[in-house]
């Protein structure tokens, strides 16, 4: 390493650093490579040198690396490009990747191997995957780091669900330096197959957290966090830790985790929790906050009589008009509002029943009975009855096919019936004009407490 009168030696040092890179000592060979002094330093070979040392520590090395772009040769640089890049890109060469992790050193292998398999398990390469970690296997390691992880990537892209959460949780139970990447996962799966969390692992997530808070990991945890507390019902305490993730990772982040955050808690908590922060969601939240979980929000919103706020939220949405269960939403906020020309302008060019009912439940505000009716044809036969009638459009009713839940129809019957009776008899006697007059009067009577009776039970309000 020096030479006479403290002379470094340049042959000797890169020796020993490439020494300890053959071994997986990254910190040791970047320790050995800051001995040379700047004017024997070769600048090509130095980038090199420290790029594969820092990723044989598992360190990330930016964008702009001595192997950038090197995925698809045909050499053992593609295996190198592919760990400094972190991802199988579209021309990677597989097969010389593979190749070059053949040839790697069994300790190396061991080291890369769950890492590279990790990698093309995301890619979708599922053949590859699984064949890089059975060369792991073979070497008879006893510790393997991020074998979990691997095996749970691989299980994940054989949608075995059920595997990924078993392998992730043995790499939590493990306590190694993937636990708290391990842990993250976990959550997200939890989230989005809606399964059940253990209820300590809110707290081991704030203990990762508190001792990578100031590490790129830290808000990923952050985040995660949130979401845990959300999982297991504690959203009070999962908004107060939203405000931590506002403040220490800026409004990008807190829109993030909004996401998770509001859609549990409009799945999964009660009314009273649900408006306590849902009300001051739709009141606060900006369009890119609002985005993700509007329509959930605003049905739940509607249902609950919080038709103001549900069309807050959506008025926040980007305007699309080929979204037509957002448009059914927008018009059922205006009837619920009272403004039946708005929901008829927002169900413009739809078609299909609850297009049609909500249609004629705005007709019907608006008083055009006879139109509501014809929308209801389809629909509702006894709503349809009910608007013709409205109308006096008996001729309408009678074109109907009689249907035994129709009451309207009867009673619209009856109503005839009594157009009929009430008519003045003409061209008989004086005395038996007076019976028939009193017959009338009897029959129009029984007839109009017959109409009441029916009426009565059938004057359910219209469809909305």
């Amino acid at each position: 390493l020096v030479r006479e009168f403290d002379d470094v030696n340049p042959a000797g040092v890169r020796a020993l650093a490439k020494l300890y890179l053959y071994f997986g000592f990254g910190a040791e060979a970047r320790s050995m490579l800051s001995m040379l002094p700047e004017e024997r330093i070769d600048a090509e070979q130095q980038a090199t040198l420290m790029a594969m040392a820092d990723l044989m520590d598992g360190k990330g090395i930016g964008i702009n690396h001595p192997f950038s772009g090197q995925q698809g040769c045909n050499g053992q640089t593609a295996l190198w490009s592919v760990l400094a890049d972190g991802n199988i890109r579209k021309t990677a060469n597989t097969d010389a990747i593979q190749q070059a992790f053949a040839k790697l050193p069994v300790h190396l292998r061991v080291n890369f191997g769950p890492r590279l398999s990790s990698m093309f398990a995301e890619s979708g390469d599922l053949h590859i995957a699984e064949a890089i970690l059975r060369s792991v296997s073979r070497t008879g390691a006893e510790f393997v780091p991020e074998i979990n992880l691997a095996e749970a990537a691989i299980a994940e892209l054989e949608g075995d669900t059920e595997v990924v959460a078993e392998k992730l949780t043995e790499e939590v139970a493990e306590r190694t330096e993937s636990a708290p990447t391990a842990l993250i996962d976990l959550i997200e799966l939890s989230y989005n197959e809606r399964k059940a969390l253990s209820p300590d692992v809110p707290e081991l997530i704030a203990s990762y957290e508190l001792e990578s808070r100031d590490t790129p990991l830290g808000g990923p945890l952050r985040k995660a966090g949130v979401v845990s507390l959300a999982l297991t019902g504690e959203f009070a305490q999962a908004f107060d830790k939203l405000k931590q993730v506002t403040r220490r990772d800026g409004p990008a982040a807190r829109a993030d985790v909004l996401d998770p955050l509001m859609t549990l808690l409009t799945e999964r908590a009660d009314d009273v929790t649900f408006l306590q922060y849902g009300l001051v969601f739709a009141g606060q939240s900006t369009a890119a906050e609002a985005g993700p979980v509007a329509e959930l929000m605003a049905r739940r919103l509607l249902d609950l009589g919080f038709a103001e706020q549900a069309q807050s939220l959506l008025q926040k949405l980007a305007l699309e008009p080929e979204n037509k269960d957002r448009r059914l939403m927008m018009a059922e906020t205006a009837l619920a509002l009272g403004k039946p020309h708005n929901a008829l302008v927002e169900l413009m060019g739809l078609e299909g029943s609850e297009a049609n009912r909500m249609r004629a439940a705005a007709l019907w505000r608006n008083g055009e009975f006879a139109r509501s009716g014809e929308y209801m044809l389809g629909e509702d036969s006894n709503a349809a009855a009910r608007g013709f009638w409205h109308s006096e459009d008996m001729e309408a009713i009678e074109t109907m096919a009689p249907a035994e839940d129709a009451p309207f129809g009867q009673v619209a019957t009856v109503t005839s019936q009594i157009s009929e009776t009430s008519q003045d008899p003409e061209g008989l006697s004086p005395l038996a004009h007076a019976r028939a007059l009193v017959e009338s009067s009897i029959g129009t009577r029984d007839n109009i407490l017959d109409l009441l009776n029916r009426v009565d039970s059938a004057n359910a309000p219209p469809v909305e």
